[in-house]
């Protein structure tokens, strides 16, 4: 689904504007598919297995809806590798992404429901793109599934390059905790040796030589520390020796992958104690707590939620922004391109740039208004304790949300609480824009009972 939106401007012969925006949802599809993968972040599917794959089928409304002609297909996706020879360069590992169908059929959705299966048995292995298209509306979709073998069969005897001179290896999780030990799996290599270098953005924790057995998988640990934290990188470094005839691949080859660190003791657990219910030109206390006791340095900011509505603004979060995931900010060369030819070839980038999501709508116009925004601190709270403070709101009848973002030394937290701003008997009452000299007014006075 897509949602068009139509601004309209009508101008005036004195200049000013009227402008109206208008959203009007737009499908260009009768209907759509959908295919359940079931796999699970950060896991692979095993081999030797049948897996099921369930099919859905709505209208542009999102309801669901009968298909007969429902195709599905199954592609494995791999590399065919060469060498090439140009003149006035070195020679250079060329790869070239290829793709062979294992399976294909056609389904029949019931209630919008439908499914396949799909196995592959040892050894085989790999990812394989599922592709689903209703050969009605013409919509397709799909995904990419990994499957390989069990953990028990090691993973020292494939190679899935995807990229010039790439060394293939994994760790045994996603991410660790401080104190946590780390396993990285490294492929087979006769006579070979890693250089092992633990970076994060601008520290080198640890390097090291290791020896690469020539059967079998390489396993190196190491400890994870808390100043890892938010995440390191595994920089490996392959040597072959040149005379090996094990494999077909460069004499050096060279890896990058991420490790997620999390440490417990860097985020901070807020506690917020107020009225549910705060009256306006009335008192009212706030305590601010550490739910472990820890000291902390905080604020606090109580905010008129219509004001925060018209950027969509949220509670800062600074463990957030302190703990992001960092760039590798650690640069690694070597000369073998230059000194033996190890037909090494040139690394692309391989980064993606985000932050959208702090972006707001340039279109959106301020209300002018006097808004409820009071900002207090920062305010120190020693270990163990609770502070206490007693803030007045001025005339105001609506919601505020109060926001604490606190932080010590390298721990951060954040919390909120949105609470409404009324009186049990409110009166609003109006007088005409415009009197004249012996017009005879009617006030009408509105009462409301809130309570």
């Amino acid at each position: 689904m897509l949602q068009a939106h139509l601004t309209t401007r009508v101008y005036e012969p004195s200049g000013d504007a009227s402008i109206q925006t208008t959203s009007v949802p737009y499908s260009p599809f009768a209907a759509y598919v959908g295919v359940n993968l079931n796999e699970q972040k950060g896991k692979y599917l095993e081999t030797d297995q049948d897996y099921q794959f369930d099919v859905v089928t709505i209208n542009s409304a999102g309801k669901p809806v009968d298909r007969r002609n429902v195709e599905y297909r199954i592609y494995k996706i791999g590399w065919s590798w060469w060498w090439e020879n140009r003149t006035e360069s070195f020679e250079s590992y060329i790869h070239n992404t290829s793709v062979e169908p294992v399976a294909s059929g056609k389904l029949t959705t019931s209630q919008g429901k439908g499914k396949f299966s799909f196995r592959v048995d040892y050894p085989g292995w790999g990812r394989y793109l599922i592709y689903v298209k209703d050969g009605e509306s013409g919509h397709a979709t799909g995904g990419v599934v990994v499957i390989d073998w069990p953990d028990w069969c090691g993973r020292s005897d494939k190679s899935d390059p995807s990229g010039l001179t790439m060394l293939t290896f994994s760790t045994d999780k996603e991410s660790y905790q401080a104190g946590e030990t780390a396993t990285v799996y490294l492929p087979a290599a006769a006579g070979g040796r890693a250089l092992v270098s633990i970076e994060s953005g601008t520290t080198i924790f640890k390097q090291e030589w290791i020896s690469v057995t020539p059967e079998g998988e390489t396993k190196y640990q190491f400890r994870i520390e808390p100043e890892m934290a938010p995440n390191v990188f595994l920089d490996i470094t392959l040597i072959q020796p040149n005379g090996q005839t094990m494999n077909d691949l460069p004499i050096r080859m060279y890896g990058v992958i991420p490790a997620l660190i999390h440490n417990p003791a860097s985020r901070l657990e807020l506690q917020i104690n107020m009225p549910d219910v705060l009256r306006p030109e009335q008192p009212f206390t706030v305590s601010i707590r550490e739910q472990k006791g820890n000291p902390m340095t905080y604020t606090i900011a109580i905010v008129d939620d219509g004001l925060l509505d018209l950027t969509s603004f949220r509670t800062p979060d600074p463990w957030d922004t302190f703990y992001a995931r960092e760039a590798l900010g650690i640069r690694t060369w070597d000369m073998y391109h230059q000194v033996i030819g190890a037909y090494s070839g040139s690394y692309g980038s391989l980064f993606s740039t985000g932050g959208d999501e702090m972006l707001k709508n340039q279109d959106a116009k301020a209300n002018r208004f006097r808004p409820v925004v009071k900002f207090l601190g920062p305010f120190t709270l020693k270990k163990g304790g609770t502070d206490k403070h007693t803030i007045t709101l001025p005339m105001y009848v609506g919601s505020v949300r109060t926001m604490v973002v606190a932080g010590y030394e390298d721990a951060y937290g954040n919390t909120e609480k949105t609470t409404p701003v009324r009186t049990p008997l409110m009166v609003l009452s109006t007088l005409p824009r415009v009197l004249s000299i012996g017009e005879d007014i009617v006030v009408p006075v509105n009462i409301f009972t809130m309570e």
